[in-house]
């Protein structure tokens, strides 16, 4: 599923135990459903949106049960299935409520592990970089998970009051965690880690 066109190129290889895939997708716009329906999440349903009956009734499901977090079941014999190296480039983002841009998704599959390295993203000031390693040898599969925040300008991401910013200052950040599970919800679950914000010129 996708709102937006895709352009680049694709390759396929055939040599070896498994099949290789090569891939560079390029978009001028990223809907940030489609980046969440590859970690389980049901897309958006409202007006204007492509989502099938299916989805539709995965998406009420999730609401009525009160979660946050999916918990469609990853399936790690897939990722022994075959080699990949795919990127992915985008100039802006749909997310109806942070302003995102210059979109940079490199992902290497190799032996049953993927390696995200790194998802970044651009705010109008500072960036967002998600780093992930997954072992799907391991059953369940083993997880870690890193992300940083640099030099975001929070009077830009929050809302006025009387014509000022809410929250106003310049924010870095890391969080790194690692945990199993074969699903975003069971992995969130049993991860341990540590998360670190600080804040310069907070008001």
């Amino acid at each position: 599923r996708g709102d937006r066109g895709l352009g680049g190129k694709m390759g396929l290889g055939t040599g070896g135990p498994r099949g290789r895939r090569t891939a560079e997708r390029r978009s001028k716009r990223l809907d940030l459903d489609d980046l969440g329906s590859l970690l389980g999440g049901p897309p958006a349903t409202g007006t204007g949106e492509t989502a099938s009956p299916e989805q539709k009734a995965r998406t009420a499901q999730l609401a009525q049960e009160g979660r946050l977090l999916p918990d469609a079941p990853l399936h790690a014999d897939r990722l022994r299935a075959m080699d990949a190296k795919v990127r992915y480039l985008a100039a802006s983002v749909d997310t109806r409520a942070v302003p995102l841009k210059d979109v940079r998704i490199e992902v290497q599959l190799k032996d049953g592990v993927l390696r995200l390295s790194p998802a970044s993203f651009s705010f109008p000031q500072g960036n967002l970089e998600l780093w992930l390693t997954l072992d799907g040898t391991q059953d369940p599969a083993a997880t870690n998970l890193d992300v940083r925040l640099s030099k975001v300008l929070m009077d830009q991401l929050t809302p006025k009051v009387d014509g000022v910013p809410a929250l106003a200052g310049t924010l870095d950040g890391r969080a790194s965690m690692a945990g199993r599970g074969n699903s975003v919800r069971d992995f969130a679950a049993h991860a341990n880690g540590r998360m670190g914000l600080a804040m310069n010129g907070g008001r």
